[in-house]
């Protein structure tokens, strides 16, 4: 499963050391290479912001949210492989705030209001651990089901694979659920939950939304 590590200061040291190999590594480099340890393979926990930046290859619109803090949470608007689409990303948050609800609620309504598929890249929070009402939760699931009343797409992206023993997320998963997975000699051949589509490395998540997105388009 993938190993997430918790680099919110990371900007902050010029060096970052792998908790699988103990080996360092120069950030600028970890950073060109998405937060793939260059030694081991091992996958650091990615900042929002650079999740969106290696999904539009760094050629997107950035939606205005409450929460202005682009390590944890950051939404964009752009193409992927010809498909215009609403994606928002979310690292590993600690606590979950209101803030973050408010931010992900902009975030559909927005991909509504532009009728766009929506993509929604996240750990996958446990109810267990948060905080928050439930009515935040059910205001959630209605948007995201008002947008898939318009026949657009939904995709979630999990990056954290641990989640899926229980699928109890916090955010609804969309009508595609990826699972980021870390190596190929561990990957299950086929899912191993009923809610699992498909097992991916880091550096295919951008093309298989986009084949996904590609066929999604040509079914309607």
């Amino acid at each position: 499963m993938v190993k997430i590590e918790n680099i919110q200061h990371a900007s902050d040291s010029l060096w970052e050391k792998c908790e699988r190999c103990s080996e360092f590594e120069f950030m600028q480099t970890l950073v060109r290479n998405s937060y793939l340890c260059q030694y081991c393979g091992h996958y650091y926990d990615m900042p929002a912001l650079s999740r969106l930046k290696q999904i539009f290859q760094n050629k997107f619109e950035k939606i205005t949210l409450p929460l202005e803090n682009d390590i944890l949470i950051c939404s964009g608007e752009g193409t992927i492989f010809g498909s215009q689409v609403v994606l928002i990303a979310i690292s590993r948050i600690g606590e979950l705030q209101i803030e973050h609800l408010d931010s992900f609620l902009i975030t559909i309504q927005y991909a509504i209001a532009v009728q766009m598929p929506l993509i929604v890249i996240s750990s996958g929070m446990n109810h267990s651990k948060s905080k928050i009402s439930l009515s935040y939760i059910t205001q959630i699931a209605i948007e995201m089901n008002s947008h898939k009343q318009m026949n657009l797409l939904q995709i979630s992206v999990l990056t954290d694979g641990n989640m899926t023993d229980s699928l109890s997320t916090l955010f609804p998963l969309g009508d595609l659920t990826l699972v980021e997975w870390e190596t190929e000699d561990n990957r299950p051949t086929t899912p191993s939950d009923a809610f699992v589509d498909h097992y991916v490395r880091r550096h295919e998540v951008p093309v298989l939304i986009g084949q996904l997105l590609s066929w999604s388009s040509d079914n309607k």
